[in-house]
C-alpha cells in the first residue's frame, strides 16, 4: 500500500500521490496508441476515409488521456503538514502550493457515472473548490481497495486534521468529515 500511494510521513508530515495507481494503465494506453497509429498509417490507402477519421480520432484520444496521466494525474502530491497548519499541493509543473489550512479540510465522496472518490475542500466552500484524494472507486463498498485506501490514507488525514484542530487555535472550531 505504501508503494502504491508513494506514502511518506514523519511527525507532523503525511503526504501521498492519490494517482500513482494508475501507472497500471499506462501499458494499455502504450498499447491502444500503437494499434491505432499502425492503423491510420499503414492502411491509410486501403481504408475508407470514415474508417481513417475513426482510427486517427481514437488514436489522438488515446495519446491525449496518456499524456493527462502521466503528465497531471501521476505526479501529483498532497502533503499534509501539522506543524505548518497547511495542506500543500504539488505536481510536476509546480513545485509546493499552499491549497488550504489543515483546520479547515473537510473530506467527502464524490459520485460519478457509477463510481466515487474521496476529496477534499475548504469547509463552507467544498463544492465551490475541491480536490480529489482518491482515484474512482467502484460502487460496492467492501472493495479491499477501499479499506486499504481507508486504514492507510484516510485514516492518517483525519488524525492530522484533528491533531491540527486541537493544537491550533482557529475561529473555524475544528475538521468535520463526511463519509
Amino acid at each position: 500500500m505504501r508503494d502504491r500511494y508513494q506514502i511518506e510521513e514523519s511527525a507532523s508530515i503525511f503526504s501521498f500521490k492519490p494517482f500513482h495507481p494508475y501507472r497500471s494503465k499506462l501499458k494499455w494506453y502504450g498499447l491502444a496508441i500503437v494499434i491505432f497509429g499502425i492503423l491510420s498509417v499503414f492502411y491509410y490507402a486501403s481504408m475508407s476515409k470514415l474508417s481513417l477519421i475513426i482510427s486517427a480520432t481514437l488514436f489522438v484520444m488515446t495519446v491525449w488521456f496518456f499524456l493527462k496521466e502521466i503528465l497531471l494525474y501521476i505526479p501529483l502530491r498532497y502533503m499534509f503538514d501539522r506543524s505548518a497548519n497547511e495542506v500543500y499541493q504539488s505536481s510536476l509543473f509546480l513545485s509546493k502550493r499552499k491549497i488550504m489550512n489543515l483546520d479547515e479540510v473537510v473530506i467527502y465522496q464524490s459520485s460519478e457515472m457509477g463510481s466515487w472518490q474521496y476529496r477534499i475542500g475548504k469547509k463552507r466552500m467544498q463544492f465551490v473548490k475541491s480536490y480529489a484524494i482518491s482515484e474512482y472507486f467502484s460502487i460496492k463498498k467492501d472493495n479491499e481497495k477501499i479499506v486499504a485506501y481507508r486504514s492507510e490514507i484516510l485514516t492518517k488525514i483525519e488524525q492530522m486534521v484533528t491533531k491540527s484542530a486541537v493544537t491550533i487555535p482557529s475561529n473555524s472550531g475544528g475538521s468535520s468529515f463526511n463519509h
